[in-house]
């Protein structure tokens, strides 16, 4: 899995050069949900192989994710999203590394997908804006709960009110 990861980035960076040392990467879009047909652990040894190929290629590449859904707040717990999100960032934080053997993996952004909750009312689409606008802030909270990554940039990629990106 490593060498073809490697092996992208080695084409990218022939054809693209110094250009990417701008772009950001990310391993898998929305792995929390059908998508995504692993476990959250296995996520994990993805991103972790994946990121060394792509440092190994471009050293000062900046990686994250995990690109999720939602993070949305939950009425009794934890939202699976958030669970999601949290099991993550636990990992980059204190997880063994797959692809090194140490602790933790890079995690220079931090993303994911706040989207709103539209309804089809008497014939016109009703937007639900705040359930985008809570889904932006509970991932923050998220994120500002680990002392690790209260500082790491956040991604809000396909961040849409219609929830249809």
């Amino acid at each position: 899995m490593g060498a073809l990861v490697e092996a992208y980035a080695t084409h990218l960076k022939a054809r693209y050069g110094t250009a990417v040392d701008g772009w950001l990467w990310e391993v898998w879009n929305e792995p929390d949900i059908a998508y995504w047909h692993g476990t959250p652990e296995e996520y994990d040894r993805l991103y972790d192989v994946s990121a060394a190929a792509v440092r190994k290629v471009l050293p000062h590449a900046k990686i994250g994710g995990p690109e999720s859904t939602g993070v949305y707040p939950a009425k009794n717990g934890v939202s699976m999203s958030e669970a999601f999100l949290r099991q993550f960032l636990d990992h980059c934080a204190h997880g063994k590394n797959a692809a090194t053997g140490g602790t933790g993996a890079p995690l220079d952004f931090i993303s994911y997908h706040p989207k709103g909750s539209p309804k089809f009312v008497n014939g016109h689409v009703v937007m639900n804006v705040g359930r985008q606008l809570a889904a932006v802030q509970r991932g923050m909270e998220v994120v500002a709960s680990y002392p690790e990554w209260r500082h790491t940039p956040i991604v809000l990629g396909e961040s849409d009110p219609e929830g249809c990106a």
